[in-house]
């Protein structure tokens, strides 16, 4: 069940409420298996139970992808908004949250090159700063897409991503009229990673973008930038 409401900490309470919440990696699972009239492609975003966090740790600035819970809470998300977001809409952290992230305190880290044992899990990846910043906020074809660091962190691994590329494809190419991506699937984060100062960690959630009218597919960060928008998350029953 999918759980919207004009405000991120609401809808994410609300979900949490009604079982477990969908995490980037089941979302992209449940679409690639997913026809075209189900819901979950007719919705144009969804949040994901994930997070993204940039900072430095023992003088070295890091991209971590948490899969699962971390440290944005719906308390946390408010304290975050009350206290300003940051130029991007991210929440500020403080070192200490980070420090905890890296070291294991809240979840399981391991690094971006290293296989996931359970990808459907709660655990976190870290990567290089340096390394996410080469990488292209862009529209890619089928085989840059599937190979690209950041998706695989964002998937957890490379499972499904084959299958929910040709999906989102052949969706893309149903629905659209314009042909302005070219059918290329999209994996954006905007200036996100290339604007911030990694010396103060900061975060912000994962979701899964589909926009008919535009005609573009993304694994991206948050769809609108910040934290101020609207949420939408999938509660899962705990019994399902």
């Amino acid at each position: 069940m999918d759980f919207l409401n004009d405000s991120i900490p609401v809808a994410l309470e609300q979900a949490l409420a009604y079982g477990s919440v969908a995490t980037l990696p089941q979302l992209i699972a449940a679409k690639a298996l997913a026809d075209k009239n189900n819901y979950l492609w007719q919705n144009k975003f969804f949040n994901a139970l994930g997070e993204e966090v940039i900072g430095t740790y023992n003088g070295k600035e890091y991209l971590v992808t948490i899969h699962g819970a971390g440290v944005l809470t719906p308390a946390r998300i408010r304290q975050a908004i009350n206290d300003e977001l940051i130029s991007s809409g991210s929440a500020k952290l403080t070192q200490d949250e980070f420090n905890n992230l890296l070291e294991e305190k809240i979840v399981k880290v391991y690094t971006y090159e290293k296989d996931i044992p359970n990808p459907f899990g709660h655990y976190a990846i870290k990567m290089p700063l340096k390394i996410a910043k080469k990488l292209k906020s862009e529209y890619q074809e089928k085989s840059k897409f599937i190979n690209n660091p950041l998706v695989i962190a964002r998937n957890g691994g490379r499972q499904n991503l084959e299958n929910y590329f040709d999906k989102a494809q052949l969706f893309y190419k149903a629905e659209c009229k314009r042909d302005i991506n070219k059918g290329m699937v999209g994996n954006l984060h905007w200036l996100w990673l290339k604007e911030e100062d990694a010396s103060i960690p900061h975060a912000r959630l994962l979701s899964l973008t589909y926009y008919k009218n535009d005609c573009w597919n993304s694994i991206s960060c948050l769809h609108s930038n910040n934290l101020y928008s609207k949420g939408c998350f999938i509660g899962i029953k705990s019994n399902s």
